[in-house]
């Protein structure tokens, strides 16, 4: 996404795109075509699901128009689809509960055609810490045309921070996510659901006492996962980009 130097944050962005044919080695800016002309803001990776024979791309998004309202005008999240990564519109909305902010969702797909489950941040209508804060999931049966009503994921600890969430090639599903309370952003920690399994206990991924956030992975073979997230010092955060690799056990 891209944002304007002249706006005072970063709510009001829009979809930006680049094409390489050399391995990522140089890149040409594509401009989308937006059946969707709201502002955006994205956090999760575009998932590639097979439709009637043919590749469906969707992207996790959300709306935090500041422009409107007392408590940040139209707050709704909602996922876009493409049939060839250059021509974008809504594939469907989430429902919005009336007291929490669900936004910055990531998708995992399911072992059904058509199934997914996408898991959000949360925080209050003032972006604040719920009373009980955790990640939210909502799920779809129709590849992303309709989406359930939210629901508390009561193993997954989210304080007012985004969290990486997908499943690896066997359907291992990770989370990696800051623990402590609002705002606090430093340890990166993670759990794994093996597939008709519970949650695991909380593991440690990164801990070097110093801000981390923002957590994004790719799967490069079954179960090696390759994190990238931003981080700092001590007391400042965003000073530095970070890389790591995880590998989940796979059954």
């Amino acid at each position: 996404m891209r944002n304007m130097l002249y706006q005072p944050n970063s709510e009001e962005s829009f979809l930006v795109a680049a094409y390489s044919g050399d391995g990522g080695r140089s890149w040409n800016q594509i401009e989308p075509i937006m059946g969707y002309s709201g502002s955006l803001v994205l956090a999760g990776n575009i998932q590639t699901v097979m439709e009637n024979g043919s590749p469906v791309y969707l992207l996790p998004a959300h709306r935090n128009s500041l422009d409107n309202g007392p408590v940040g005008g139209a707050r709704v999240h909602f996922v876009l689809r493409s049939n060839n990564l250059i021509e974008w519109d809504i594939s469907g909305y989430v429902p919005q509960p009336d007291s929490v902010w669900i936004h910055e969702g990531h998708i995992a797909l399911g072992k059904k055609d058509g199934e997914m489950t996408m898991v959000m941040r949360t925080a209050t209508m003032q972006n604040k810490a719920l009373p009980s804060p955790r990640a939210w999931s909502t799920t779809s049966h129709d590849y992303g045309r309709t989406w359930s009503y939210p629901k508390e994921e009561p193993a997954l600890w989210n304080s007012v921070s985004e969290a990486a969430f997908g499943n690896t090639k066997d359907g291992t599903l990770y989370y990696i996510y800051n623990d402590g309370p609002a705002w606090y952003r430093k340890n990166l920690k993670y759990k794994i659901k093996p597939p008709g399994k519970k949650w695991s206990e909380e593991l440690t991924f990164f801990d070097a006492n110093v801000k981390n956030s923002y957590p994004s992975v790719i799967e490069i073979a079954p179960g090696e996962l390759r994190v990238v997230w931003d981080s700092g010092d001590e007391k400042h955060g965003r000073k530095q980009l970070r890389f790591g690799k995880l590998k989940i056990p796979q059954n």
